[in-house]
């Protein structure tokens, strides 16, 4: 029997805690997310802690979201001041009102994920999903919703122990500016007698 335990843990223990812990959780993917290890040399004793992050075998890839909608009004009104003994005497007539839809969200999941363009294309879904709160689609409607603006990143990194196996995971961030109308009403059109 070897009496150099750190040998003993990398070549038998370790792969035994991984085995043990595979059978039992059935993870999709996995990684040692720290470990800590104290030996024992008068006793000849280990005392190993692994502690794992992993995705379930089945599970979707999507390992976390937020997400989040605001709405942003802005209106403009003509003002004609009135000349009489009050200075704030004004006729208010209505002008020209925008409203905004901002969606935001963050997403995480296992594996890659790419940026969203929206302004002239669909967007191509996913592991990350779709961004359900945006109505408008490519190109531009005569009334309704339409994007005016788009946000979408993604930042790849790795979670695990850097001395272990690692997991990629890709952040995909994104913000949507969706802006409403409406079409003008029909005018009639004007005849003229000769």
């Amino acid at each position: 029997m070897t009496t150099d335990l750190q040998a003993l843990f990398q070549n038998k223990i370790k792969d035994h805690i991984l085995a043990l812990f595979q059978t039992e959780f059935s993870p999709q993917v996995f990684a040692i997310e720290q470990h800590r290890l104290s030996y024992d040399e008068t006793t000849k004793r280990v005392s190993v802690t692994l502690s794992f992050i992993y995705q379930k075998e089945g599970g979707e890839d999507v390992v976390e979201v937020a997400q989040s909608v605001a709405f942003r009004e802005a209106r403009t009104i003509d003002y004609t001041p009135i000349h009489d003994d009050n200075e704030f005497a004004a006729e208010a007539d209505v002008g020209f009102a925008t409203l905004e839809r901002i969606s935001s969200r963050t997403v995480i999941v296992l594996g890659e994920e790419t940026p969203k363009r929206r302004l002239a294309v669909k967007p191509k879904e996913g592991p990350a999903g779709r961004l359900d709160t945006v109505e408008a689609g490519a190109g531009v409607s005569q009334t309704g919703w339409n994007i005016t603006q788009n946000t979408s990143q993604v930042t790849p990194s790795y979670i695990g122990d850097p001395d272990e196996d690692q997991i990629r995971v890709t952040t995909l961030t994104e913000t949507v500016v969706e802006r409403y109308h409406e079409a003008p009403a029909v005018r009639p059109a004007t005849t003229f007698r000769t």
